[in-house]
């Protein structure tokens, strides 16, 4: 068995209980006749940066969790594939970027937004601190209720814009407020 489907078993294995394997765990769950087999693999999975140790007990790091990015595919015209050579994503850094923390969830309800392709249901990941720019996508306050919405700005008048032709632009009457701007957008397809 190679070391990547090891670490696909050892990631099954996180995934149900929260916590990597003890050398014990390991053994059994990899088919290893001695603990010094286990312990030579979390050592070299530590040096790869894929776990580290802390205190005695190991813990995943961010590259624990990429995922290979396999290669390019066309959602037009059928074409080979473009091939990436062995590049891991991972997803923390994709869709957070350089946020410093400063990130929510909100699910995405009602259908303002469609044409842009963001459907109820959906995840939109907001930056709580990033300024919003004309044409980005911010979660604001207008008025005292909370929508999701195109940003302009024009001088001192501020718009908020729905990507759905059967629905008129926002501008508050008293009060609006940008609560933050989407950076990200998550969508489920099958649980």
């Amino acid at each position: 068995m190679s070391s990547e489907q090891y670490l696909k078993k050892v990631k099954r294995f996180y995934r149900n209980n929260r916590r990597l394997p003890t050398y014990t765990e390991l053994c059994d769950l990899l088919g290893f006749a001695s603990r010094n087999a286990a312990y030579r693999l979390m050592h070299k999975w530590e040096q790869a940066g894929i776990i580290e140790k802390i205190g005695n007990r190991f813990s995943p790091t961010n590259n624990f969790f990429s995922l290979p990015l396999l290669a390019t595919i066309q959602a037009g015209t059928p074409s080979l594939l473009d091939e990436h050579p062995a590049e891991m994503i991972q997803l923390h850094d994709y869709l957070l970027g350089n946020s410093d923390g400063s990130v929510c969830l909100l699910r995405v309800s009602g259908e303002s937004m469609i044409e842009a392709g963001i459907n109820p249901g959906d995840l939109a990941v907001i930056d709580t601190e990033r300024d919003p720019h004309n044409g980005e996508i911010v979660a604001a306050m207008v008025d005292g209720a909370w929508t999701l919405k195109s940003f302009e700005r024009k001088g001192r008048n501020i718009s908020l814009i729905p990507a759905n032709k059967n629905f008129e632009p926002i501008t508050a009457n008293e009060e609006l407020i940008v609560g933050g701007v989407m950076i990200s957008l998550i969508r489920k397809y099958r649980n």
